[in-house]
């Protein structure tokens, strides 16, 4: 899983020690390579653009990105 964190450029850093956090963090990865939309939820500064520019980086359509503010 780090090895593919290492890709990410320096600007997306993910700061957060629960075990929960760690868990979903791990998902990324899996999440990139999946050929499907991925809807993220959640509360105001919960770092929702964060992880879906990690899945854009690690993902194999990097040229497409669509951010919806919703």
């Amino acid at each position: 899983m780090l090895s593919a964190f290492r890709q990410l450029p320096n600007s997306l850093q993910f700061l957060g020690e629960s075990l929960s956090f760690r868990e979903e963090i791990k998902q990324i990865p899996i999440v990139a390579q999946c050929d499907a939309t991925v809807f993220i939820c959640g509360e105001t500064g919960t770092g929702k653009e964060l992880c879906a520019q990690a899945i854009h980086y690690l993902g194999p359509r990097k040229a497409i990105f669509h951010q919806n503010d919703i």
